[in-house]
Protein backbone atom coordinates (compact mmCIF):
# COMPACT_ATOMS: atom_id res chain seq x y z
CA UNK A 1 0.00 0.00 0.00
CA UNK A 2 3.12 2.44 1.06
CA UNK A 3 4.21 1.84 -2.53
CA UNK A 4 0.51 3.10 -4.25
CA UNK A 5 0.46 5.78 -1.72
CA UNK A 6 4.19 7.67 -2.41
CA UNK A 7 3.42 6.90 -6.58
CA UNK A 8 0.17 8.76 -6.16
CA UNK A 9 1.81 11.25 -4.16
CA UNK A 10 5.09 11.71 -6.51
CA UNK A 11 2.88 12.08 -9.35
CA UNK A 12 0.81 14.90 -8.04
CA UNK A 13 3.64 16.36 -6.49
CA UNK A 14 4.93 16.46 -10.09
CA UNK A 15 1.90 18.21 -11.30
CA UNK A 16 2.04 20.84 -8.85
CA UNK A 17 5.46 22.31 -9.54
CA UNK A 18 4.42 21.73 -13.74
CA UNK A 19 1.74 23.97 -13.10
CA UNK A 20 3.00 26.49 -10.74
CA UNK A 21 5.58 27.15 -13.43
CA UNK A 22 4.36 30.59 -14.53
CA UNK A 23 4.17 31.92 -10.76
CA UNK A 24 7.56 30.64 -9.55
CA UNK A 25 9.69 31.29 -12.65
CA UNK A 26 9.46 34.73 -13.16
CA UNK A 27 10.51 35.51 -9.22
CA UNK A 28 13.48 32.52 -9.85
CA UNK A 29 14.99 34.67 -12.92
CA UNK A 30 13.61 38.74 -12.95
CA UNK A 31 10.45 39.69 -11.76
CA UNK A 32 10.87 42.69 -13.75
CA UNK A 33 11.81 41.61 -17.12
CA UNK A 34 9.43 38.33 -17.38
CA UNK A 35 6.53 39.53 -16.01
CA UNK A 36 4.22 40.75 -19.13
CA UNK A 37 1.24 40.39 -21.68
CA UNK A 38 3.41 37.89 -23.57
CA UNK A 39 5.91 36.39 -21.89
CA UNK A 40 3.49 35.27 -19.15
CA UNK A 41 1.25 33.41 -21.85
CA UNK A 42 4.39 31.51 -22.71
CA UNK A 43 5.52 29.75 -19.48
CA UNK A 44 1.39 28.70 -18.97
CA UNK A 45 1.18 27.19 -22.11
CA UNK A 46 4.61 25.28 -21.53
CA UNK A 47 3.17 24.55 -17.75
CA UNK A 48 0.64 22.94 -19.36
CA UNK A 49 2.15 20.93 -22.25
CA UNK A 50 4.39 19.64 -19.77
CA UNK A 51 1.21 18.57 -17.73
CA UNK A 52 -0.39 16.92 -20.87
CA UNK A 53 2.61 15.27 -20.93
CA UNK A 54 3.26 14.14 -17.19
CA UNK A 55 -0.20 13.24 -16.83
CA UNK A 56 -0.24 10.13 -19.07
CA UNK A 57 2.92 8.61 -16.69
CA UNK A 58 0.85 9.18 -13.79
CA UNK A 59 -1.79 7.31 -14.84
CA UNK A 60 0.22 4.54 -16.08
CA UNK A 61 1.96 4.48 -12.82
CA UNK A 62 -1.40 4.19 -11.02
CA UNK A 63 -2.53 1.35 -13.33
CA UNK A 64 0.28 -0.39 -12.98
CA UNK A 65 0.46 -0.41 -9.15
CA UNK A 66 -3.46 -0.73 -8.65
CA UNK A 67 -3.00 -4.04 -10.90
CA UNK A 68 -0.07 -5.31 -8.94
CA UNK A 69 -1.98 -4.42 -5.56
CA UNK A 70 -5.12 -6.63 -7.33
CA UNK A 71 -2.99 -9.78 -7.59
CA UNK A 72 -3.87 -13.06 -7.08
CA UNK A 73 -2.15 -16.55 -7.31
CA UNK A 74 -3.65 -19.83 -7.13
CA UNK A 75 -1.38 -22.78 -7.40
CA UNK A 76 -1.89 -26.40 -8.24
CA UNK A 77 0.42 -29.31 -9.12
CA UNK A 78 0.42 -28.45 -13.11
CA UNK A 79 0.16 -25.04 -12.94
CA UNK A 80 -0.16 -21.75 -11.80
CA UNK A 81 -3.00 -18.96 -12.48
CA UNK A 82 -2.01 -15.22 -11.96
CA UNK A 83 -5.73 -13.12 -11.50
CA UNK A 84 -4.83 -9.50 -12.13
CA UNK A 85 -8.12 -8.10 -12.16
CA UNK A 86 -10.29 -8.83 -14.74
CA UNK A 87 -7.31 -10.70 -16.58
CA UNK A 88 -6.38 -14.55 -15.72
CA UNK A 89 -3.25 -16.17 -17.07
CA UNK A 90 -2.72 -19.83 -16.85
CA UNK A 91 1.11 -20.82 -16.44
CA UNK A 92 2.26 -24.42 -16.81
CA UNK A 93 5.07 -25.27 -14.78
CA UNK A 94 6.77 -26.40 -18.01
CA UNK A 95 6.79 -22.82 -19.49
CA UNK A 96 8.56 -21.28 -16.18
CA UNK A 97 12.66 -20.71 -17.49
CA UNK A 98 13.52 -19.30 -13.98
CA UNK A 99 12.37 -18.33 -10.65
CA UNK A 100 14.15 -15.37 -8.22
CA UNK A 101 13.33 -15.20 -4.73
CA UNK A 102 14.59 -12.22 -2.96
CA UNK A 103 14.69 -12.09 1.11
CA UNK A 104 15.37 -9.04 2.86
CA UNK A 105 14.90 -7.10 5.95
CA UNK A 106 14.14 -3.65 7.06
CA UNK A 107 15.89 -2.53 9.90
CA UNK A 108 15.52 0.61 12.12
CA UNK A 109 18.09 0.89 14.61
CA UNK A 110 19.47 -2.33 14.08
CA UNK A 111 15.43 -4.04 14.63
CA UNK A 112 14.63 -5.31 11.94
CA UNK A 113 10.94 -3.95 11.31
CA UNK A 114 9.31 -5.72 7.89
CA UNK A 115 10.71 -8.32 5.93
CA UNK A 116 10.19 -7.92 2.14
CA UNK A 117 9.64 -10.99 -0.48
CA UNK A 118 10.21 -10.70 -3.66
CA UNK A 119 9.30 -13.18 -6.09
CA UNK A 120 9.93 -12.85 -10.10
CA UNK A 121 8.95 -15.67 -12.62
CA UNK A 122 10.78 -15.69 -15.84
CA UNK A 123 9.26 -17.99 -18.78
CA UNK A 124 10.34 -19.34 -21.54
CA UNK A 125 8.49 -16.53 -23.69
CA UNK A 126 10.62 -13.92 -21.89
CA UNK A 127 8.15 -12.29 -20.05
CA UNK A 128 8.34 -11.39 -16.72
CA UNK A 129 5.88 -11.86 -13.63
CA UNK A 130 7.00 -10.13 -10.41
CA UNK A 131 5.24 -10.71 -6.69
CA UNK A 132 5.79 -9.76 -3.35
CA UNK A 133 4.60 -8.38 -0.05
CA UNK A 134 1.28 -6.97 -2.21
CA UNK A 135 -0.33 -10.68 -1.59
CA UNK A 136 -1.44 -12.66 1.49
CA UNK A 137 1.12 -15.39 3.21
CA UNK A 138 3.93 -13.76 0.24
CA UNK A 139 6.41 -16.64 2.36
CA UNK A 140 4.04 -19.50 2.20
CA UNK A 141 3.09 -18.63 -1.67
CA UNK A 142 7.39 -17.91 -2.45
CA UNK A 143 7.66 -22.03 -0.47
CA UNK A 144 5.34 -23.61 -2.75
CA UNK A 145 6.04 -21.63 -5.97
CA UNK A 146 9.59 -23.47 -5.25
CA UNK A 147 8.58 -26.62 -4.14
CA UNK A 148 5.69 -27.34 -7.52
CA UNK A 149 8.49 -25.63 -9.81
CA UNK A 150 11.46 -27.38 -8.61
CA UNK A 151 11.07 -31.16 -9.95
CA UNK A 152 10.46 -29.83 -13.56
CA UNK A 153 13.15 -27.23 -13.43
CA UNK A 154 15.41 -29.50 -11.75
CA UNK A 155 14.33 -32.17 -15.29
CA UNK A 156 14.86 -29.18 -17.16
CA UNK A 157 18.91 -28.94 -15.93
CA UNK A 158 19.71 -32.33 -15.63
CA UNK A 159 18.73 -32.97 -19.42
CA UNK A 160 20.48 -29.93 -20.28
CA UNK A 161 23.65 -31.26 -18.43
CA UNK A 162 23.09 -34.56 -20.04
CA UNK A 163 23.47 -32.64 -23.41
CA UNK A 164 26.72 -31.32 -22.25
CA UNK A 165 25.11 -27.87 -22.11
CA UNK A 166 25.55 -25.14 -19.79
CA UNK A 167 22.86 -24.48 -17.49
CA UNK A 168 22.49 -21.08 -16.24
CA UNK A 169 21.66 -20.22 -12.56
CA UNK A 170 22.58 -16.24 -13.10
CA UNK A 171 25.63 -13.90 -14.51
CA UNK A 172 27.53 -15.59 -11.45
CA UNK A 173 26.70 -18.99 -11.55
CA UNK A 174 26.69 -21.69 -14.46
CA UNK A 175 26.91 -25.57 -14.21
CA UNK A 176 28.02 -27.84 -16.78
CA UNK A 177 29.48 -31.67 -16.47
CA UNK A 178 32.19 -30.68 -15.77
CA UNK A 179 31.14 -28.87 -12.73
CA UNK A 180 30.42 -24.80 -11.91
CA UNK A 181 31.85 -21.75 -13.34
CA UNK A 182 32.26 -19.25 -10.29
CA UNK A 183 32.59 -15.79 -11.24
CA UNK A 184 33.91 -16.75 -14.80
CA UNK A 185 36.26 -19.84 -12.94
CA UNK A 186 35.77 -23.53 -13.30
CA UNK A 187 35.21 -25.59 -10.67
CA UNK A 188 35.43 -29.24 -10.90
CA UNK A 189 32.19 -31.07 -9.08
CA UNK A 190 35.04 -32.91 -6.87
CA UNK A 191 35.94 -29.74 -5.04
CA UNK A 192 31.89 -27.86 -4.89
CA UNK A 193 31.02 -28.76 -1.39
CA UNK A 194 28.04 -27.91 0.60
CA UNK A 195 25.65 -24.54 -0.18
CA UNK A 196 23.57 -23.24 3.01
CA UNK A 197 21.36 -20.84 3.10
CA UNK A 198 21.66 -17.86 5.82
CA UNK A 199 19.86 -14.41 6.21
CA UNK A 200 18.70 -13.80 2.32
CA UNK A 201 22.04 -15.54 0.78
CA UNK A 202 23.83 -18.17 -0.58
CA UNK A 203 27.28 -19.62 0.77
CA UNK A 204 29.08 -22.05 -1.51
CA UNK A 205 32.07 -24.27 -0.91
CA UNK A 206 33.80 -23.68 -3.94
CA UNK A 207 37.77 -25.26 -2.70
CA UNK A 208 38.30 -22.20 -1.06
CA UNK A 209 39.66 -20.71 2.00
CA UNK A 210 36.35 -18.44 2.26
CA UNK A 211 33.01 -19.98 0.95
CA UNK A 212 31.46 -17.74 -1.73
CA UNK A 213 28.60 -15.72 -1.32
CA UNK A 214 26.15 -14.01 -3.31
CA UNK A 215 22.46 -12.77 -2.56
CA UNK A 216 19.44 -15.87 -3.28
CA UNK A 217 18.16 -12.80 -5.35
CA UNK A 218 20.37 -12.74 -7.68
CA UNK A 219 20.58 -16.32 -8.39
CA UNK A 220 18.42 -18.13 -11.02
CA UNK A 221 16.41 -21.41 -9.30
CA UNK A 222 18.34 -21.33 -6.30
CA UNK A 223 16.45 -24.43 -5.37
CA UNK A 224 16.99 -26.26 -8.26
CA UNK A 225 20.98 -25.53 -7.87
CA UNK A 226 20.61 -26.50 -4.21
CA UNK A 227 19.63 -30.19 -5.40
CA UNK A 228 21.88 -30.53 -8.07
CA UNK A 229 24.64 -29.76 -5.74
CA UNK A 230 23.15 -33.32 -3.66
CA UNK A 231 23.15 -34.93 -6.97
CA UNK A 232 26.42 -34.30 -7.89
CA UNK A 233 27.83 -34.64 -4.60
CA UNK A 234 26.50 -38.38 -4.62
CA UNK A 235 27.61 -38.64 -8.18
CA UNK A 236 31.20 -38.12 -7.04
CA UNK A 237 31.01 -40.37 -4.10
CA UNK A 238 29.92 -42.97 -5.79
CA UNK A 239 32.75 -42.82 -8.24
CA UNK A 240 35.33 -42.65 -5.73
CA UNK A 241 33.75 -45.69 -4.21
CA UNK A 242 34.11 -47.01 -7.30
CA UNK A 243 37.64 -46.26 -8.07
CA UNK A 244 38.89 -47.75 -4.32
CA UNK A 245 37.23 -51.05 -5.30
Amino acid sequence: MGEFLFTILESVVGLVIILSVPLWIPWLISPTQLRGPIITPVLIGISLLLAVLFTPRLLRNIAKIREKWNTSVDLYADRLVVRRGQKKKVIPWEDVSRMYHRIADWTINLVRTVRVYEITIELEDGERIELGNHLKETEVLAENLLELSGPILLDKAMKRLQAGKTVDFGDRIQANRSGLIVDGKPVSWKIVGKARIQTGNLFLDVGQHLPFEIEIGKVANYHVLQVLLEKQAGNVRKQVSVDES
